[in-house]
């Protein structure tokens, strides 16, 4: 789907991607764009110390793209991550569970990369795994996944198909023997 598409698409922002994350690891408080995608994970912890309802729910995103008088709380934050945008738009308890659900996401694609060992359910578990690796930057350092519909649409579409893994049998590659008692082999008799 990528090659069709092209890899080199407005669709992937492939490019964005790679120019801001070698940013953050070259020289992160040169710009503001990268100090932001540090301090997105400091601010939020801050801001519900002096907003505890900020606690269970947050501002939603809706608030960003209107042109009116209402000034969002995510408005001059650093909100350049999962985390941070998360927060914002739906509470610290909100942001935590998105953080689990990617942490989990990785321990689930990695212990199916172990488990299986032959047939379509090994090639499929190794290509979830890539697919949850190449999210994890794009989780620590934007925000699209809750602050864009394509972007959260692309997240909770990895983790269907995550879900999915499940169904694949498990196959071992070694034959496991069993002690049975037929009539041609030499047992001991009981």
């Amino acid at each position: 789907m990528v090659l069709m598409v092209g890899v080199n698409s407005e669709v992937f922002f492939f490019d964005r991607l790679t120019n801001r994350t070698a940013a953050v690891f070259d020289n992160p408080l040169a710009d503001k764009r990268e100090s932001e995608r540090l301090l997105a994970y400091v601010e939020p912890f801050e801001h519900v110390i002096e907003h505890p309802a900020f606690f269970f729910v947050g501002q939603g995103v809706a608030i960003n793209r209107k042109s009116n008088a209402v000034i969002p709380e995510v408005a001059d934050k650093a909100s350049h991550a999962l985390f941070a945008i998360s927060y914002y738009a739906n509470g610290m308890v909100a942001a935590l569970l998105h953080m689990f659900l990617l942490g989990s996401a990785f321990f689930f694609a990695f212990q199916h990369v172990k488990a299986k060992r032959s047939g379509i359910g090994q090639y499929f578990s190794h290509a979830l795994l890539a697919c949850v690796l190449g999210l994890t930057p794009w989780a620590f350092f934007g925000h699209a996944m809750v602050s864009q519909p394509r972007g959260a649409m692309m997240f909770y579409f990895i983790f269907g198909l995550l879900t999915c893994l499940r169904h694949f049998p498990v196959h071992n590659n070694t034959a496991q023997y069993k002690e049975t008692g037929h009539a041609y082999r030499r047992h001991i008799a009981v």
